[in-house]
């Protein structure tokens, strides 16, 4: 994942609100260095199932289009909290 932002493959992170504090800081840190948009919400359980996978704490989207359609979606949402 974080090679994914070091490239800025990653156009969009996903990191789930029931991280660890040090996983929070860490993707926090990494997302602003690269300025990648990060968005914060959901638990680890809800992003799992979201990809057909078991609990995940991060995702990193990769498509652009499908990053920016993300975006739009979870500026609308209350549970989450966006950073750009």
């Amino acid at each position: 994942m974080l090679k994914a932002i070091r490239s800025s493959e990653a156009k969009l992170v996903i990191l789930a609100g029931d991280a660890s504090d040090n996983t929070l800081k860490k993707f926090r840190d990494k997302c602003g260095s690269y300025k990648i948009p990060l968005v914060i919400g959901f638990d680890r359980e809800s992003l799992g199932t979201s990809v057909g996978k078991p609990e995940r704490v991060v995702l990193a989207v990769t498509d652009q289009g499908f990053a920016e359609m993300i975006s739009k979606k979870m500026e609308t949402m209350s549970e989450v909290e966006y950073i750009e």
